[in-house]
């Protein structure tokens, strides 16, 4: 079976790139415009700094523990327990950069919302998703945090007593499925206001393409 860390180390090179390209337009339109950062652009910088977090993380798991490579590539139990320690580490502290990547993300976009949004029938949504999602990462994080107890048995398998009393599968659905409801939610928020505005339809359209695109 042919390994896969190329793919890992494209996927997550040029994403990266794209990210940080973004961010310098962002910020460099602002610039142009003399608008002052706002809380959106601040949430977007956050968000950044974790996507680096996660990309670095991933690459250097990638380079040194085999991220992508069946550990049936080695003969040595003592170096596959080793690789399997270190990435469950990995994994751990991946799940949090990931989380908090993606949370402030969301609220990057409906900050952005309620500046665009702010005196329309769709601003207490934008306040009820901004709770949500505050919510939701501060739960998720507790939930990753002590998903063992003590928290270092969940990388460290030789600790007796150990409690992880979170069903893994189960959590990663749950946290998923909300996920992916809440970002749909958002995407669509806007659609509502853009539909009442006095453009021709062909305009609207391309409003709410613009909006939605986030679903690629």
């Amino acid at each position: 079976m042919a390994s896969s860390p190329p793919d890992i180390y494209a996927a997550t090179s040029i994403t990266w790139a794209v990210a940080i390209f973004a961010l310098i337009m962002r910020l460099k339109a602002r610039r142009m415009t003399k608008m002052k950062l706002w809380f959106d652009d601040y949430f977007a910088i956050t968000a950044l700094i974790f996507v680096s977090g996660y990309s670095s993380l991933v690459i250097y798991w990638t380079a040194n523990y085999k991220l992508g490579i069946s550990l049936d590539t080695v003969s040595d139990s003592i170096e596959r327990n080793y690789i399997q320690d270190k990435s469950r580490l990995l994994l751990w502290i991946s799940e949090l950069m990931y989380a908090s990547s993606i949370a402030f993300c969301k609220l990057a976009i409906l900050c952005f919302y309620w500046r665009v949004f702010q005196y329309t029938s769709i601003r207490y949504a934008i306040l009820g998703l901004l709770v949500a999602v505050s919510i939701w990462i501060t739960i998720r994080t507790f939930m990753v945090i002590f998903h063992c107890v003590p928290v270092q048995a969940y990388w460290d398998k030789s600790i007796q007593n150990a409690r992880c009393p979170f069903n893994e599968a189960n959590f990663f659905f749950a946290t998923i499925l909300i996920h992916t409801t809440m970002d749909c939610i958002i995407l669509i928020l806007p659609v509502i206001e853009v539909m009442k505005m006095s453009l021709p339809f062909s305009q609207k359209l391309a409003v709410v393409g613009l909006f939605t695109s986030g679903t690629m």
